[in-house]
């Protein structure tokens, strides 16, 4: 929020020390205004509008960016981090809404009251010539980039005012200079045409777009800020050192940068990543139960690490019920991640601007608005959905008989893009899966691949008799999306027989005069197995292989099971079965 009193341009008044009297003397005056604006918003019945789709995706008129972090001395970080938390929670209140022609939109009608409840923290507000810690304070960029992007799409001003004074260090950029302090300096729009509102937080800048369906006059998107009037500059209570000042602040608060994991899932390439780094993280994750709980859910500084049990038992509970197949079954998914994430949330502060997230978690932050004006990284473990549902549904396609398990992994296709937008804005995405890997720098994110970490317990290869039966694993599920029809067909060939790690088939027929035995990942799998399969159209976490490969086993899978190249491990194309037989019989061989 911004100056509550107007100086002439180009003044610049001699800084008086504030006095309490006077200070008193204008909240009094402050408090009146507020109620006489409040008698008069009553009766002009200003309404709060809602985010609507009709016009999503109407022609842009006029966009407008600034900075986040460019302004301020450095001993106030924290109230530019406050500022930043404040436009997280306006720009939720823009996003998306609509306003019809001749209708009147409100800065305040939107927002609402800034209160620490809602959760406002303490930014900037400039007061008769000096910044003073507000709850609520910084909102005046979200007002400043309004403005000068309605005034660049032909939408008038019904009322807006100046600030006062400018904050150091700082260099306007917004054309359009508009200040509010609630509730009774507003800024008000009314167009001819209907409008949309579009706000949006990146790392490093505040967005607002403007789109309409009938643009009145063709405008450019691009918006350049021309000379602003000369103003004083305001004083920081921060940094002003006068210690007589009612208004002085003994001691500055912690403002140095934050980082937090908000994990969900783990596995050992995470934990070896995150144990690299300082102790002054701090680690969230969801409750386990100790028979259960991994080693990366131990910080090395227990003092730092939070956990969150709602969401937990939450999760127990609907694990408890039946979760469902095919759409069901990823609804669930996403149902139990925005639980976690709405407790994680609650332990977000200003100061948390560098963020690590597990991918599940990914959709909830960004939907909710906490990841904008933050760093955050990404830990994978599995594809970009709208790639995942892309080769599914290929390979569904592909075959002439109905296979169930290829239209699993359904989610919608906003998701899907709200995915994608993330990602690009992350970063950098951390991943030990290679093909997930490349499908990522196809997409022009950065990715860290992270070595996959590979089994310490000692294995024994199986030495197989000249002339004896082959053996086969099916290194997964007996599923479709694992190549489980290939295997099927190539045992039929061989006349072997096939050991399954994970669940039975479920589809029978394809398994006619077939020998197979479900053995489980835990079972001595490897001291049975001549060659260790997984001819794939998905897999994301190919744990089998890497023991088969620590065994000294060959492995013949499909590249999508996101392992490097390495001896003893041979490449094939799913859905090929000839490949496959020809690769198997050369292992053999050998």
């Amino acid at each position: 929020m911004g100056s509550r009193f107007t100086l002439s341009a180009g003044q610049h008044p001699d800084w008086v020390r504030p006095s309490r009297l006077p200070a008193v003397w204008r909240q009094c005056k402050v408090i009146a205004h507020i109620a006489l604006r409040t008698l008069q918003n009553r009766r002009q019945k200003l309404r709060r509008w809602q985010p609507n789709t009709q016009w999503q995706n109407a022609n842009i008129v006029a966009e407008f960016r600034s900075p986040l972090w460019t302004d301020g001395r450095p001993e106030e970080h924290i109230l530019v981090c406050g500022k930043i938390q404040n436009l997280r929670v306006a720009a939720r209140a823009f996003n998306g809404i609509e306003v019809p022609a001749g209708e009147i939109l409100s800065f305040w009608a939107q927002v609402g009251h800034p209160t620490a409840r809602r959760g406002f923290s303490i930014g900037r507000e400039v007061i008769a010539g000096c910044i003073v810690p507000t709850i609520g304070g910084g909102l005046c960029q979200l007002s400043n980039a309004l403005a000068s992007t309605a005034v660049a799409a032909g939408i008038r001003l019904v009322e807006r005012h100046r600030h006062s004074a400018l904050i150091e260090g700082h260099q306007p950029t917004a054309p359009e200079d508009a200040t509010v302090a609630w509730n009774y300096v507003d800024l008000r729009l009314q167009s001819e045409v209907d409008f949309r509102v579009e706000v949006e937080l990146t790392t490093t800048e505040l967005v607002v777009r403007i789109r309409t369906p009938k643009p009145s006059v063709k405008i450019p998107l691009s918006i350049q800020s021309d000379a602003v009037e000369e103003r004083p500059v305001a004083r920081g209570c921060l940094t002003c050192h006068e210690t007589t000042c009612f208004r002085h602040i003994a001691k500055i608060p912690d403002s140095s940068p934050q980082t937090v994991f908000l994990l969900n899932e783990t596995s050992p390439e995470l934990n070896l990543w995150l144990r690299q780094h300082p102790n002054s993280t701090q680690w969230w994750h969801p409750w386990s139960s100790p028979r259960n709980r991994m080693s990366a859910w131990q910080p090395s500084t227990p003092s730092v690490s939070k956990v969150a049990y709602r969401a937990a038992i939450r999760r127990l509970w609907r694990r408890s019920q039946k979760m469902g197949e095919l759409g069901a079954w990823q609804a669930e998914r996403q149902r139990q991640a925005t639980d976690l994430v709405d407790e994680y949330r609650r332990w977000l502060k200003p100061t948390h601007n560098s963020l690590v997230v597990t991918q599940s978690l990914l959709v909830p932050l960004w939907r909710s608005g906490e990841l904008g004006g933050r760093y955050y990284s990404v830990y994978m473990t599995e594809m970009p959905v709208v790639e995942l549902q892309r080769r599914l549904d290929g390979a569904a396609d592909s075959v002439a008989h109905q296979q169930t398990s290829l239209r699993d992994f359904r989610v919608d296709r906003q998701w899907q893009l709200d995915e994608l937008a993330a990602l690009k804005n992350a970063k950098q995405v951390l991943t030990a899966h290679t093909e997930i890997e490349q499908v990522l720098e196809n997409l022009g994110v950065q990715v860290m691949r992270l070595p996959w970490q590979l089994p310490t317990l000692p294995v024994t290869r199986r030495q197989r008799d000249r002339g004896s039966r082959i053996t086969l694993t099916l290194a997964a599920s007996a599923l479709p999306r694992k190549g489980a029809f290939e295997v099927a067909e190539l045992a039929r060939r061989l006349r072997a027989r096939v050991l399954i790690l994970g669940s039975a088939p479920t589809d029978i027929e394809h398994w006619n005069d077939v020998e197979w035995q479900t053995v489980g990942y835990n079972s001595d799998w490897l001291s049975h197995t001549d060659v260790a399969l997984l001819p794939a159209v998905i897999e994301h976490r190919p744990r089998a292989l890497l023991q088969a490969l620590t065994a000294g086993l060959p492995v013949v899978a499909t590249k999508v099971c996101g392992l490097p190249d390495q001896p003893g491990l041979y490449w094939v194309s799913y859905g090929n079965v000839d490949e496959l037989e020809t690769v198997v019989r050369s292992v053999l061989i050998e």
